[in-house]
């Protein structure tokens, strides 16, 4: 039953399968929604969605920047994040980049996005990530 710890992994999928494997256990959506946001909760150290992300960022060592919003000063509108290696193949490797935005956005509204670019060999690599808000000039800068 390792489908509890998963986010891409729905609660009524895993109601499914879990009453598939134990045919005698009654619960609801609603304790199986709580029972996944206390282990979800735990995993995080208390901390909520953002933070818990700034967290991992830093324990890993990644540069990263966060805009905040103008009007709430808690609110992040974007993130964007790289490793030293991708800004060491950044700056060696400028003159192309690929910019790729998904439509699917996460639960505060926020897109992901990434940035590609071509090495001496015409090999892709990665140069950075980021959640943005929008797909216009603001949203990127």
């Amino acid at each position: 039953m390792g489908y509890i710890d998963r986010p891409s992994v729905s609660n009524r999928d895993l109601a499914i399968e879990m009453r598939k494997q134990f045919p005698g256990i009654v619960f609801d959506q609603r304790q199986l929604r709580n029972c996944r946001h206390r282990l979800r909760k735990k995993a995080n150290q208390g901390y909520i969605a953002f933070p818990a992300t700034m967290k991992l960022l830093d324990d890993a060592g990644v540069h990263y920047t966060v805009k905040w919003s103008a009007s709430d000063d808690r609110k992040p509108e974007a993130l964007f994040w790289t490793t030293d290696w991708s800004r060491k193949q950044w700056a060696m490797y400028q003159w192309v980049q690929l910019y790729d935005n998904t439509y699917k956005t996460n639960n505060k509204g926020l897109a992901l996005f990434q940035v590609v670019g071509l090495n001496h060999m015409g090999m892709a690599f990665s140069c950075g990530f980021g959640l943005i808000n929008n797909e216009r000039k603001e949203g990127f800068d």
